[in-house]
């Protein structure tokens, strides 16, 4: 055979064989990178995954403290309403206490009319009478013993 044949059969081998060994280098870089980016993507799933159970359990809780904010309400709005309804009752006792306080001062009024009349101004000889009977027996008829 030719030796320039074998010599470029060789050349050619030899640059196949570095093409060969570049492709092998490049396919274990390759290998690596996906390798990198399977785990980057499998931590990403799970950070997702943790986000969604996160998400999750703060709906959770906001569903839980909304309906406690709700039940809260409730109760306040009862006690205000009973409240407005006691608030109503002691109004109208009031008033009635209002009305028996007048009633009782108008009485009273009467009776205090009453009393500032004199029987002297009615009937002076009565009034004589009762003066010297309490006035009793050696007094001077004034009263005052």
């Amino acid at each position: 055979m030719n030796p320039y044949v074998i010599g470029g059969g060789l050349a050619i081998i030899a640059t196949l064989g570095l093409l060969l060994n570049h492709n092998v280098q490049k396919v274990g870089e390759l290998r690596a990178k996906l390798d990198d980016q399977k785990a980057e993507t499998q931590e990403a799933a799970d950070a997702n995954t943790t986000n969604m159970e996160t998400i999750t359990s703060l709906q959770d809780a906001l569903g839980s403290c909304q309906a406690l904010r709700r039940a809260e309400a409730d109760e306040r709005e009862a006690l205000l309403v009973e409240r407005s309804q006691e608030l109503a009752a002691a109004r109208i006792e009031a008033q009635r206490l209002r009305e028996i306080r007048d009633d009782e001062q108008a009485e009273n009024q009467n009776c205090a009319d009453l009393s500032g009349l004199s029987i002297g101004s009615f009937c002076p000889a009565t009034a004589d009478s009762l003066r010297q009977r309490s006035s009793g027996p050696g007094s001077d008829g004034d009263g005052d013993g």
